[in-house]
Order: C-alpha cells, then sequence, then structure tokens
C-alpha cells in the first residue's frame, strides 16, 4: 500500500480532504473532499469581515484561492472565545491556506495566505494572540514579532501602544493564553 496524502485542521477535523484508496492516488494534491465535507476555493479572505464579504467568490478550477470547508466536521468556534480562531464567511470555515481546484477534483495545496511561524513545532497566529492583547483595556494598538531563537525556533515579541504596563500584559496573556503561545518580551509604547 503507497502513502497517501491528505488534509485536516483543528477546527475542520479530522479529515477534509483525502486521497481515497478506491481511486487512484493522485500524488501532489490533497485528494478530494471527505463524504459530507464541502470543499471550495475562494477569493483570500481578509481582517476586515465586512468588506471581505462583498468581495468573496468561488473561483474557477485552475485558479489559486483560499480553501474553505464546510460540513458537520466543522466547529463552529471555541468554547471559551468562538472569535478565536480562523473566520466564518458565509457558513465556511477560512482555512488561511491557498490551493487550487484541479479538472478531477482533486485539491493542489499552494501555500499559506495566514501570517504564521513557529514555536517549539506549534503554529503560531500572531493575528490571533493580537486579538486577545487588544481586549486588554488600555491597549490601542498591538503587533506580534517573530524573533529567531536557536532553541525554541521563534520566540514571540510584543510592541504594544497604550496605557498598560509589561506586567499586566504579562498576566492577561498568561489568563487567555497557552504556554506555548505566551509572548517572551513585551514592550509598551504611550499612546
Amino acid at each position: 500500500m503507497e502513502l497517501r496524502q491528505g488534509y485536516g485542521l483543528t477546527e475542520g477535523g479530522p479529515v477534509c480532504l483525502f486521497n481515497r484508496a478506491d481511486r487512484p492516488n493522485v500524488r501532489g494534491t490533497l485528494g478530494v473532499p471527505f463524504p459530507g465535507v464541502e470543499v471550495g476555493i475562494f477569493t483570500p479572505s481578509s481582517a476586515d469581515a465586512r468588506a471581505d464579504e462583498a468581495a468573496r467568490a468561488l473561483l474557477r478550477d485552475g485558479d489559486v484561492g483560499e480553501i474553505c470547508v464546510r460540513g458537520e466536521n466543522v466547529s463552529p468556534g471555541y468554547v471559551r472565545d468562538g472569535d478565536a480562531g480562523l473566520p466564518h464567511r458565509g457558513g465556511w470555515l477560512c482555512t488561511g491556506d491557498a490551493g487550487r481546484r484541479n479538472a478531477d477534483g482533486t485539491i493542489t495545496f499552494t501555500g499559506v495566505l495566514k501570517p504564521m511561524f513557529t514555536r517549539n513545532g506549534f503554529n503560531i497566529y500572531p493575528r490571533e494572540i493580537e486579538r486577545v492583547v487588544c481586549a486588554l483595556p488600555g491597549v490601542q494598538r498591538v503587533e506580534v514579532v517573530a524573533v529567531p531563537e536557536p532553541v525554541r525556533e521563534h520566540d514571540i515579541h510584543l510592541r504594544i501602544t497604550g496605557s498598560v504596563s509589561t506586567d499586566e500584559v504579562q498576566r492577561w496573556c498568561a489568563e487567555r493564553l497557552s504556554a506555548y503561545k505566551q509572548p517572551s518580551q513585551v514592550e509598551v509604547s504611550p499612546g
């Protein structure tokens, strides 16, 4: 039996696409949608959901766009913070991954649209951390910067504009973010 590729993500798990055993293996693709899962390639989403809705369109075969999925396997959000994580647009989960639908119905992964880096082998999405920190009263603006670090791959540096202390930010993050998402450095500038 040869190895077959598939595709899934936490919010749309366990599997969205796979190279089925009853069909020829199409190497280099993620395969076809899992039964009960719809997969569409849309114009990429942006951070501004309102502006985004009017501009989004389902793309033709061969066009590169954002891989979006919907079905019973898609989580409606997180228990404690439904807005954390990947966005939903018109019933579709926007994965932040780029791909194209091929004429045979398979999907080919072409890259990552969402800003991301790794730390200790875990994916870090700056936008998620920025959303959490922006909710702290007194924070006007926040930017997450990946700082290369040989042992952990990257450290997380926060640049904040506002009227908060470094200790307040660290406590806020400790209460709301997983350990691997904790900032190593916090820089605060008055707003």
